[in-house]
């Protein structure tokens, strides 16, 4: 009988979970080992970074409120606000003549990969995490 990893049947749901465990962790950093889909593309990690600053702003105010709050939903609204700040920070580069290469000045990165070694699965999730602009799920 072959030896199996415990990863091999992990469903959409265990990585749904581990992305609503670490959203609801403080910070704004989006873990790593985790596939994300929107609307039939993966995106990449500089956009989740950025949602996921979005999303520690709307814990903050829910949690201030005293509304529940719905990471995955949060996320997801929040995926197209990546794209539009990389997209802007490009035009910008290019306006200056600044290579695409220039970090955004996040701070230090061994603090940024600290943190999101803290808020990771141990092991890269096999499920990808499906999200639409038209709702949560495809």
């Amino acid at each position: 009988m072959p030896i199996t990893d415990a990863n091999d049947n992990e469903t959409e749901a265990q990585t749904r979970r581990v992305v609503i465990n670490a959203l609801s962790q403080p910070g704004s950093l989006f873990p790593s080992g985790i596939k994300v889909i929107f609307d039939g593309e993966e995106v990449s990690e500089r956009v989740l970074d950025i949602a996921a600053t979005y999303v520690a702003f709307d814990r903050q105010d829910a949690k201030r409120g005293g509304r529940k709050f719905d990471a995955v939903a949060s996320l997801t609204r929040h995926i197209p606000a990546g794209f539009k700040a990389i997209e802007r920070e490009e035009e910008l580069f290019r306006k200056k003549g600044i290579g695409a290469a220039v970090s955004s000045g996040r701070g230090s990165g061994y603090t940024e990969n600290d943190l999101r070694a803290a808020i990771s699965p141990r092991h890269p999730m096999k499920a990808p995490l499906v999200l639409s602009s038209e709702g949560v799920g495809a």
